[in-house]
């Protein structure tokens, strides 16, 4: 008899198989027919077509050969907060601003950026940062922004963020560079690199005091010129913690002279410039700057003088100053001079010393990468004339060309002694900012310049 119970188990269990078994054949049969035969399968069928991408969207490409780049035209963006209603400009500095801590700062009419040396027609302009056509990405291009709070010794590229505006920021430039690796060796020594300038060369120069008097009576003076090295820094710190968009600078230069001494003495010449004093540095607007000169000269006589010096301009939205420069002595000094006739016999006198009164008409550009280029005329108080001009042109990176020249026309003339009251100063060197040209160094890098033989000059009164 014919189990239908068994059946019905056994047919239960063996479909499942069978099933397997079909699907593993079909498989062997499509592969044995190879590509071509699955190919021919869906058109068989009537079922649609699978192109590549480039066939889908041929039909639908659009014809680019005649299209030419659209120029786009200079943008002249205006500083913010740089111009009242009414069309009155306005100064524009550390405070100024909605932040606190100073505006956002785009520049386009000096055709560079101050800070980042950077073309901003056609360039672009992020938080923080910049991304800019001519110069890539740099930190703190563009538009900047005058805080990073997270900044710490910690190896992220600060870029010299500690500038009095966030107190719990740890460092310049951190750990990056030779700065900062003295700045994590020393944390209690700490500098504000993105201020200071290093700066060294050498300086022809003569005055008044270039010659001696090689008599008893004063009547007979021999003269030489001077030539020699410099070397010293500048300092700038901002004074935010005053409440002022003010800054405060300090320096000292170096110099050594007549190396081979002269034909009246053998000493060499040797001078100490101290420059310390505040200033204010816009981007529009009213600029100062007023400091105290001293100078500590060891030569065939020893002498302190102490001069005040200022400089007070206007900036307008071409990046050109105009102003005035001065300088008035404070103290005056009396010397002995020791020098040797022309019998070799030492001779002594005593002279009265003062720094110079000058006055000074300048104009300035500013240049790419904070350098500049100055010219200017001037007189003095005894009726001399002056005349000079000092280019600080960026080399490379950091490093900066100096050059300055001055000249004091004498009121005398050439048969009545004028050639030993001409003087001028001509210097070539190099400056070195070790902490870059970071956003924060922009208005507290120093104005004025440390006195040298050019800027503090020496009379007999």
């Amino acid at each position: 008899m014919f189990d239908s119970g068994r059946c019905g188990r056994i047919c239960v269990m063996a479909c499942p198989v069978m099933l397997v078994w079909g699907l593993l054949l079909c498989c062997s049969a499509a592969t044995a027919r190879g590509p071509a035969a699955t190919a021919r399968g869906p058109a068989a069928t009537g079922e649609g077509v699978v192109h590549a991408a480039a066939d889908v969207f041929q039909s639908d490409r659009v014809d680019m050969s005649d299209a030419v780049p659209v120029r786009r035209s200079r943008r002249d963006v205006s500083v913010s907060h740089a111009v009242h209603n009414g069309g009155e400009l306005k100064q524009v500095a550390y405070f100024d601003g909605d932040s606190g801590y100073g505006p956002a700062v785009f520049e386009s009419t000096c055709g560079c950026e101050t800070v980042c040396d950077c073309p901003v027609g056609g360039g672009f302009a992020g938080p923080g940062c910049g991304i800019e056509a001519s110069c890539g990405f740099e930190p703190a291009c563009g538009t900047e922004v005058w805080g990073e709070p997270s900044c710490g010794c910690d190896g992220v590229g600060c870029d010299a963020c500690c500038d009095g505006y966030d107190p719990t920021c740890g460092c310049n430039a951190c750990c990056g560079g030779i700065g900062g690796f003295i700045d994590c060796l020393f944390p209690r020594l700490r500098i504000q690199w993105a201020q200071l300038d290093l700066f060294a060369g050498v300086a022809g120069h003569t005055g008044p005091m270039n010659f001696a008097n090689i008599s008893a009576t004063g009547t007979d003076r021999r003269g030489t010129g001077s030539f020699g090295f410099y070397e010293g820094f500048n300092k700038g710190v901002g004074l935010r913690f005053f409440g002022t968009d003010m800054a405060w600078q300090s320096g000292v230069r170096f110099t050594q002279n007549n190396l081979s001494g002269a034909g009246f003495t053998d000493e060499t010449r040797g001078q100490i410039f101290l420059t310390s004093g505040i200033f204010r540095t816009v981007d529009y607007g009213f600029q100062y700057g007023l400091v105290l000169d001293y100078l500590y000269e060891d030569w065939y006589y020893r002498s302190d003088l102490v001069q005040l010096r200022g400089e007070l301009g206007w900036v307008n939205r071409g990046c050109n100053v105009f102003g005035l420069k001065f300088a008035v002595g404070v103290d005056d000094d009396t010397a002995t001079t020791s020098v040797l006739n022309n019998s070799g016999a030492v001779v002594r006198n005593d002279i009265e010393l003062e720094a110079m009164t000058q006055y000074r008409l300048f104009y300035r550009h500013r240049l790419a990468r904070l350098g500049s280029c100055e010219g200017f005329v001037g007189w003095t108080d005894n009726d001399d004339g002056l005349l000079g001009m000092e280019l600080d042109l960026p080399v490379h990176g950091n490093l900066l060309w100096n050059t300055s020249a001055t000249y004091l026309i004498p009121n005398e003339g050439t048969g009545s002694g004028g050639n030993q009251e001409e003087g001028w100063n001509l210097a070539i060197g190099f400056t070195y900012r070790p902490g870059g040209l970071g956003a924060q160094s922009r208005y507290s890098r120093p104005l004025l310049k440390v006195a040298d033989n050019g800027l503090m000059m020496v009379d007999r009164k």
